[in-house]
């Protein structure tokens, strides 16, 4: 299955893939054609109650983090299950339509370095290879919210950073705002940050940005090459 294009490796996935090919059979005329037909229904109910009870997870989640009588241990709690489930293209763009992107940005200004964390990365799963998550979160200038903890040495910095990199990939007006922001500036000033794993993502996208012709020149007025 891992040859199959297109197709996630999760449970979602493979239902996905099994639907696929049950109507490419039932497109060549097979003799159990009713039996076909029979299993279609079933895993297209599957797949309709697994996005259902994934969105009734969602409106919950949003629920906890929308009160505010919620405590440190019930947000984490919630952003955990998005978290789960966020990395599904269609369940992250469904989590936006349904306003739960708003609570994600407003935890960045969280005082709990655990839920700025949580926040960021499920922003990062968000928008990775998804434009419609990153031009929601771009125009919503998450980048600057995001860029505020890149010079600390928790987990809520690598999260900041990997939510970046994901708004940047392949994707120009995240790259413009970033520039914008002094974000490279910023970006070199982490190279002292105390923490290998930040060091090491730190570098893999200075070494990204660089290979724009465009962008070298900010490189050189830092004396970075």
């Amino acid at each position: 299955m891992s040859a199959e294009k297109g197709y996630r490796s999760d449970l979602k996935g493979v239902l996905k893939f099994l639907l696929d090919h049950t109507k490419n059979e039932d497109a060549k005329g097979t003799t159990c054609q009713e039996m076909d037909i029979e299993k279609r229904q079933f895993l297209e109910s599957a797949l309709n109650t697994m996005t259902t009870d994934v969105m009734k997870e969602f409106q919950n989640a949003i629920s906890i983090l929308d009160d505010q009588e919620s405590t440190v241990t019930d947000k984490v709690n919630a952003l955990n299950i998005i978290r789960e489930s966020i990395d599904d293209i269609d369940f992250a763009n469904s989590f936006v339509k349904a306003g739960g992107s708003a609570y994600l940005i407003q935890n960045l200004n969280h005082t709990d370095c655990e839920i700025i964390s949580l926040a960021a990365y499920i922003i990062a799963e968000m928008s990775q290879n998804n434009p419609v998550c990153q031009k929601h979160f771009v125009d919503a200038k998450t980048i600057p919210a995001l860029i505020r903890y890149l010079n600390q040495s928790d987990e809520a910095a690598t999260s900041s950073l990997h939510a970046i990199s994901s708004l940047l990939q392949n994707f120009e007006p995240g790259l413009v705002e970033f520039v914008n922001v002094d974000g490279i500036q910023i970006l070199l000033t982490c190279l002292n940050v105390n923490n290998a794993k930040m060091f090491v993502r730190v570098c893999f996208l200075i070494g990204k940005l660089a290979e724009r012709q465009d962008l070298r020149g900010k490189f050189f007025c830092v004396k970075m090459f």
